[in-house]
This record gives structure tokens, C-alpha cells and sequence, in this order.
């Protein structure tokens, strides 16, 4: 038997987590921020700063960054698939710690 709570549960967490990417991604690059060079004269080390914002903006410019390849002819449809399905995993991933956040948070202010 389909278990349709769990389904659900699966599907809320990984829009969950692409809508707060987006949205991350968005403030940031309203905020200016871009990622730190990681070789030549720019080079500095991430800060914890850099890091989060990363790993929270991470799905969506992994995405972008496929769709860019693809289109200038730099990778296969097929890695672009497998770039989607670890996007997505990231971005399940990352729903599932922001509505753990947000239950603990209300059982907190309950």
C-alpha cells in the first residue's frame, strides 16, 4: 500500500528546501555577495558566512551552473539529469533540517 502521508511529507521538504534556496540566492545577489575566488591574487579563505551562504544558495546555483554548461555544449544531457537529481536531494535535504527547525522553534515558543 502507498504510504501518501509520507509522499507528501517527501514533496513539502524538497519544495521546502528550492524555495529557501531561491530565496537565499536572491537576497544574496541583491545583498552582492559572490563567491570567494579559490585561486590567484583574490584568493581568501571561506568564512563561516561564506559557508552558510553556500550551502543554503547551493542547489539553485548548482542548477544554474549545469543549465550553463549544457548550453554552451560543455556537458551531456545526461550528466545534467544526475546535476537535477543531486540538486534535488540537496534541496529534500535541506527542507527536512528547516521544518525540523521550525517545529523545534514552535515547541519552543509554545
Amino acid at each position: 500500500m502507498v504510504n501518501l502521508i509520507a509522499i507528501s511529507l517527501a514533496l513539502f521538504a524538497v519544495t521546502t528546501g528550492l524555495c529557501a534556496s531561491l530565496v537565499t540566492v536572491l537576497l544574496v545577489r541583491m545583498a552582492g555577495w559572490r563567491v570567494p575566488d579559490h585561486e590567484g591574487e583574490g584568493f581568501r579563505p571561506f568564512r563561516l558566512r561564506d559557508w552558510l551562504t553556500a550551502m543554503l544558495t547551493g542547489p539553485i546555483f548548482l542548477v544554474r551552473a549545469a543549465l550553463d554548461g549544457y548550453r554552451a555544449g560543455e556537458i551531456e544531457v545526461s550528466l545534467l539529469a544526475l546535476v537535477a537529481i543531486v540538486a534535488v536531494g540537496w534541496g529534500g535535504l535541506l527542507g527536512v533540517v528547516l521544518l525540523q527547525l521550525a517545529y523545534f522553534g514552535g515547541l519552543l515558543l509554545a
